[in-house]
């Protein structure tokens, strides 16, 4: 989803594509940091509070993942959204 919100935003694809695919992308980062940590999914509504219980996270990664989730999601933030997705990923791929 992370790749298919790229072409999204580079094609210029509509808010409705684009913000479906980044509930999935987001779903998605939650479920490896919970798998990383050995944890089921809390399935709470309030899943930002669960995030301080994980040992295995990045820096900041409850903030870096709000500030994502908090748009703007218009055509000029859409970008921006990914390179910051695409790095948050790729710091959890880091975690050890």
């Amino acid at each position: 989803s992370l790749e298919d919100m790229e072409d999204y935003c580079n094609r210029g694809i509509g808010n409705n594509a684009f913000l479906f695919h980044l509930l999935r992308v987001s779903d998605g980062i939650c479920q490896i940091l919970y798998a990383l940590n050995e944890i089921y999914d809390p399935s709470s509504k309030r899943t930002e509070e669960h995030f301080e219980m994980l040992k295995k996270k990045p820096a900041d990664f409850r903030m870096r993942f709000e500030r994502i989730l908090e748009g703007p999601f218009n055509k000029e933030n859409r970008c921006d959204i990914v390179n910051q997705l695409n790095k948050l990923y790729e710091d959890i791929l880091t975690i050890e």
